[in-house]
């Protein structure tokens, strides 16, 4: 697939009428330092009638001027801590043009797609975008933007509203920007490790397990038994939770403009995992990501707050992904409740969106199905010899 790049530009909010905000700095929270520096890059597939690009990217502009952090830019203060600009510095805005019809292409999970997204690496914007024009009247939207200045849950939020803000309909709930919410108790109490930032305890009770449990417990023994590991060695599986529904006084707005997410972790060695039945895989991961309550929520931000400067200590999340090949352990994102399927330019709703190749092994995504039927989509990324295995066992339960 040849894509031409039509151009490129940089586009600024648009405020109308009102007035120019000051330029001001918004400080990185704990849950923004402690989170991957990377971008995250995602597609939308829309068929035709498509909206033009010029009302794509009025409605971009739009929503700039509501989500400001998006349009600035990561500098460092007078103390050498990063922190967001909101500078109205622009994001970058490309059109491009495709040699084929969208139905040609095979899978967005494959290397080819790069080119549908603005580049990762030697950037400066905090998100950009790509609207590439298929031969069919098809477009699909490739969108880049920088984790610590946004969650999934915040990156999702903009997204919709930039939709609305498109079809002229008001952006509501507004977000959410005073990250100094989450200030430490004083005296601070650290009464968890939080050393490598992931946490798992043991704790009474019998809740029945979540969907994502039970999904991720399932693939978790699946690709343990493909990769054939050792049966005594320890494996992993760390998944990303979001904080707001859990922090207590103050709450944190669901609204909330930046990262809020901790990572539970659940491990087990490879013989014990694969000998006990379903039940038990799902139960390491209930007790890892309940455990991850107000307590623990609270203790981070004090060690985030004391001991972390106090002892100079870097940030780190515990399955790194410097690391290509991730096995013996997995990364389990799951975007199940996330409503990226909401952006509606005015055409209605994609009929794809996905998360971009990747190219790191074991480093899974869990996805609403686009057949609307309650079925999940998951994105396995393996050693091909290891995907052959996977793919003959992962449709049994055993």
């Amino acid at each position: 697939m040849k894509v031409i790049i039509q151009s490129s530009k940089l586009v600024k909010p648009f405020y109308g009428d009102a007035q120019l905000p000051p330029i001001d700095i918004i400080p990185l929270s704990a849950f923004d330092k402690v989170t991957w520096n990377m971008y995250v890059d995602i597609f939308y597939a829309y068929r035709p009638p498509t909206p033009s690009t010029v009302d794509i990217e009025l409605g971009l502009r739009k929503v700039l001027a509501v989500y400001r952090e998006i349009a600035g830019r990561l500098t460092t203060d007078d103390t050498g801590e990063i922190v967001i600009l909101r500078n109205d510095a622009k994001v970058r805005f490309i059109e491009a043009l495709a040699d084929r019809n969208l139905d040609e292409m095979v899978s967005f999970m494959q290397p080819t797609v790069k080119t549908l997204h603005p580049p990762l690496y030697g950037v400066k914007e905090l998100a950009q975008v790509q609207i590439t024009r298929f031969l069919c009247g098809s477009i699909v939207l490739g969108f880049t933007s920088h984790h610590k200045v946004a969650d999934g849950n915040a990156t999702s939020r903009f997204l919709v509203a930039w939709g609305k803000a498109c079809r002229n309909l008001k952006i509501s709930p507004l977000p959410f920007h005073d990250r100094t919410i989450f200030t430490p108790r004083e005296p601070p109490v650290f009464e968890f490790n939080h050393n490598g930032v992931i946490h798992a305890r043991k704790l009474k009770g019998n809740k029945p397990f979540s969907t994502l449990e039970s999904v991720v417990a399932h693939l978790w023994r699946a690709v343990t038994k493909a990769r054939h590991l050792d049966g005594s060695e320890t494996s992993r599986v760390q998944i990303s939770v979001d904080c707001r529904n859990r922090i207590k006084n103050p709450k944190a707005p669901h609204c909330y403009l930046g990262n809020m997410v901790l990572w539970a972790i659940a491990k087990a060695k490879v013989d014990q995992l694969l000998y006990e039945p379903l039940g038990h895989a799902a139960k390491l991961l209930h007790d890892a990501v309940i455990s991850v309550d107000d307590n623990y929520i609270k203790s981070f931000i004090d060690f985030a707050h004391h001991r972390a400067e106090a002892e100079d200590l870097i940030p780190t999340i515990g399955i790194e992904h410097n690391r290509m090949i991730l096995s013996p352990d997995i990364d389990a994102g799951s975007w199940l409740k996330l409503p990226f399927h909401d952006l509606d330019f005015g055409c209605g709703a994609p009929y794809v969106f996905s998360p971009c190749f990747s190219p790191i092994e074991g480093d899974i995504f869990l996805m609403p199905s686009f057949f609307d039927d309650g079925s999940i989509d998951v994105y396995v990324p393996l050693l091909f010899e290891d995907m052959k295995v996977f793919k003959n066992g992962c449709y049994s339960l055993y």
